[in-house]
């Protein structure tokens, strides 16, 4: 894990990261400005000019001084002054040097206002405490990225038990609605008891980490049939031009790029949840494109946007209501809703993504990420939808929680729909897939198989699509 903050002050710039996003390491993450960096590096220059003069004066007084033909306080007064300015060049050099930028290059025709932050780590983004135009001070964390190749497991430990546990003892443990068992061991036992819980925290390292990269169900070649889904130059308006791809029941397609290239455009349009420019779509044996999110519905069309607390839930209501607002009709008589019927409904398709029936009273906005994220994509299975739309699946989701989905998402398509989800984890859209679309600044790219597919080829597709130097990274901020 690594916490992201500056040294220096500075206003953020640029900055388009969303909890849950995958970073690489030296990916830009956002800039800092702050006219006082320039100041930093006019200080430097002019330490750097005065340097060479100071260098030239202190070996002359020295010679001078040697030879008895000048006063030795002159000498004296040339090394203090050449040593003192050296002293200033050299600690000017070091704080540019954090701040990245390089002083072998720099004059007075590029001086730079701004400096830029790097992640350090690959990894996911699992919080952010800055945005734009926020001022970053020295001692704040903006955000930290959790790296997921060496996974760690936080348990808590009633007081009373903890004496049993030691360091290096065995924890067993299986994620929700798995039957697979993972191991590791106790690392560090916490010295606190924490607040109102009267338990104590034990960190441990997971042995078989390697196995959580098999978070992922199965995947077998499928069967090409006839699609469910036929997409014609679909044209959403934030794309450069129209897409074209088959839809097919029993598998999952991935649509791949980065933040911005319009992956999530393309399955708002399919959802009739955005402007497009044109297209259409062939589907149960009629051409249309729907016009509202109410005409997909009612096609059998059901849509999870990435924004799951701003239209993909009621976080002020009951998850009962969250479950059942997608097909109010099929519950209610005469405009008025039947509790019995709801409840039914509700519980049953709860179990299905492992939500706990007991909490379906609770507001939505209560749970965890992870748990919104299942209330999100259980409501839909109220309209038994034959195309499921996903954007980004588990943003903001915790590891447990990424397990489930992806099975259940497997389990859906295996059950005969068709599932579509666009992602910008490169990690998540190699591995839960069986095809993948991919999309490069509003263009479509190609498609690769599951015998094809692998994070370099999606990588290079999504970012380096016509191998130009340029062409990455230059993203206006």
């Amino acid at each position: 894990m690594a916490s992201i903050s500056t040294y220096y002050q500075g206003y953020v710039k640029g900055i388009k990261l969303i909890e849950g996003e995958f970073v690489n390491k030296g990916q830009l993450l956002f800039v800092l400005e702050n006219p006082e960096y320039l100041q930093m590096q006019q200080d430097f220059l002019e330490a750097k000019e005065q340097l060479a003069y100071l260098k030239s004066e202190y070996d002359r007084q020295k010679t001078l001084a040697n030879e008895n033909i000048s006063a030795q306080k002159n000498y004296l007064k040339a090394k203090s002054d050449y040593g003192v300015t050296s002293t200033r060049y050299e600690a000017l050099k070091k704080k540019l040097s954090l701040m990245g930028i390089s002083t072998a290059s720099l004059d007075n025709s590029n001086l730079h206002s701004t400096i830029r932050i790097t992640a350090p780590i690959s990894g996911y983004v699992s919080s952010i405490n800055v945005s734009q135009g926020k001022v970053l001070s020295p001692n704040e964390v903006a955000l930290i990225i959790t790296n997921t190749e060496h996974l760690h497991v936080e348990i808590m430990v009633f007081e009373k038990d903890i004496l049993k546990v030691v360091k290096g003892q065995k924890i067993h443990y299986k994620f929700s609605g798995s039957s697979k068992e993972l191991g590791g061991e106790v690392h560090l036992v916490s010295r606190a008891v924490t607040q109102g819980a009267g338990a104590i925290s034990v960190h441990g390292h997971i042995n078989n980490s390697d196995e959580l990269k098999n978070m992922y169900p199965k995947r077998f070649k499928k069967e090409i049939s006839k699609p469910t889904m036929e997409v014609k130059n679909l044209w959403p308006d934030r794309l450069l031009e129209g897409v074209n791809f088959n839809i097919y029941a029993g598998e999952i397609l991935g649509l791949a790029g980065q933040l911005g290239s319009g992956t999530g455009d393309i399955l708002a349009a399919i959802a009739g949840s955005t402007r497009t420019r044109g297209g259409e779509l062939i589907y149960k044996g009629k051409t249309f494109l729907p016009k509202s999110p109410k005409e997909a519905i009612d096609s059998g069309i059901a849509y999870c946007s990435d924004d799951r607390k701003h239209d993909g839930l009621f976080l002020g209501r009951p998850i009962s209501e969250n479950l059942s607002s997608a097909a109010l009709k099929s519950i209610s008589k005469n405009g008025i809703r039947l509790p019995k019927s709801e409840n039914e409904m509700v519980t049953e398709n709860a179990i299905k993504f492992t939500i706990d029936p007991s909490r379906i009273p609770q507001e939505a906005g209560v749970l965890s990420g992870g748990n919104q994220q299942k209330v999100a994509l259980a409501k839909w299975l109220a309209i038994h939808p034959d195309v499921i739309l996903v954007n980004e699946p588990t943003r903001g989701v915790d590891v447990g929680a990424r397990a489930e989905i992806y099975q259940k998402l497997r389990e859906l398509a295996d059950d005969g729909a068709a599932i579509v989800v666009a992602s910008t984890d490169i990690q998540e859209i190699t591995n839960l897939p069986d095809r993948v679309i991919t999309i490069y600044r509003g263009i479509q790219i190609g498609e690769i198989g599951l015998e094809d597919m692998s994070a370099a080829t999606i990588l290079e597709e999504i970012t380096n699509p016509f191998n130009e130097k340029g062409l990455q990274g230059d993203e206006d901020l």
